[in-house]
């Protein structure tokens, strides 16, 4: 799996197009990027963090 963001913190990717099993979770009210990220870091096998920046300003970290 890449790393988009290292261990160390180097970000290595942004705006990067994620791809994951659909879980059928989410949030009706969010967006794309939100749900793209969220089923990324729950269908990844190792532990994940997605951080997603909203144009509304709002920004989530999502892990597993």
């Amino acid at each position: 799996m890449p790393k988009l963001i290292a261990p160390d913190t180097t970000c290595h990717a942004i705006g990067a197009i994620l791809d994951g099993r659909a879980m059928g979770t989410g949030d009706p009210a969010r967006g794309a990027r939100y749900h793209s990220a969220l089923r990324y870091v729950l269908s990844s096998e190792q532990p994940s963090l997605a951080v997603v920046v909203s144009e509304g300003g709002r920004v989530d970290q999502l892990c597993k």
